[in-house]
C-alpha cells in the first residue's frame, strides 16, 4: 500500500510541475500545499486499516469464521 501512495505521490507532483509549465497562474506555493494535502490523506488513509482492526477485533476474515463460536 504504501508503494501505491507512493507512486500516486509522485505521479500527482509530475503532474502539477508539468502543468505548471504550460499554465502560468499555478504557483509553486500550490504545488506544495497539494503536496502536503496529498501526503496527509494518504498518512490517514493508512492509518484507518489498524483503527478499524483495534475497533471490531480480529478483523473480516476472522470475524466470519469465528461467527459460529459466539
Amino acid at each position: 500500500m504504501a508503494g501505491v501512495a507512493a507512486v500516486t505521490v509522485a505521479a500527482t507532483v509530475l503532474g502539477l510541475q508539468l502543468g505548471s509549465e504550460f499554465i502560468p497562474k499555478l504557483r509553486e506555493g500550490t504545488i506544495v500545499i497539494t503536496t502536503i494535502r496529498i501526503a496527509c490523506d494518504t498518512f490517514l488513509t493508512m492509518l484507518a486499516l489498524p483503527v478499524l482492526y483495534l475497533l471490531f477485533g480480529k478483523g473480516p476474515a476472522a470475524t466470519e469464521a469465528n461467527a459460529g463460536e459466539t
